[in-house]
């Protein structure tokens, strides 16, 4: 028996292509031997469809692209926005002068994160301006010579070291 056509476009690049060899025991060809069967679920797509499809997708990757830039464009401009105000309550916390130093290790806190260190700042200043170690205390610079001496002439250890010293007459 001859071949009625020559199969030569093997394509096996899509899912579910496969050839088959059908004998009489599954229900065979008319000849009652063996057909050899091509099977391709996909369908045959043209040239000029495919190259629709590829310049298509190609658009909407460029779209994605573009997007994509445009966001992180975005989001490096908020960025240096929450920077600028971090570093402005930073310099209200602890002063111009050591606010840079601080700031370089502040940085890239989260928001809630760095509140709560400029929290701890604020309070450690009010601490610092409203402890004793920094109020004035004791003589407020406004007694008079005659006052300090009359106080020193009272004091025990004073009377008890000029009678000692006193000059002799």
């Amino acid at each position: 028996m001859k071949a009625k056509r020559k199969l030569s476009d093997f394509n096996f690049k899509e899912k579910g292509c496969h050839i088959s060899l059908v004998g009489p025991s599954q229900g065979g060809p008319a000849n009652g031997v063996n057909t050899l069967v091509l099977k391709s679920v996909a369908p045959k797509e043209g040239k000029k469809v495919k190259a629709e499809k590829k310049a298509a997708l190609e658009a909407m990757i460029s779209k994605a692209d573009a997007l994509e830039k445009e966001n992180e464009d975005l989001k490096a401009d908020k960025d240096k926005e929450a920077k600028k105000v971090k570093k402005a309550k930073l310099v209200e916390a602890v002063g111009t002068e050591r606010a840079e130093a601080i700031f370089k290790s502040l940085k890239d806190l989260s928001g809630d994160d760095f509140e709560a260190v400029l929290k701890g700042f604020k309070d450690s200043a009010k601490k610092e301006a409203n402890g004793k170690m920094f109020k004035e205390q004791g003589v407020d610079g406004t007694a008079d010579a005659q006052k300090v001496q009359d106080d020193a002439s009272n004091n025990a250890t004073a009377k008890y070291l000029k009678s000692k010293y006193a000059p002799k007459q």
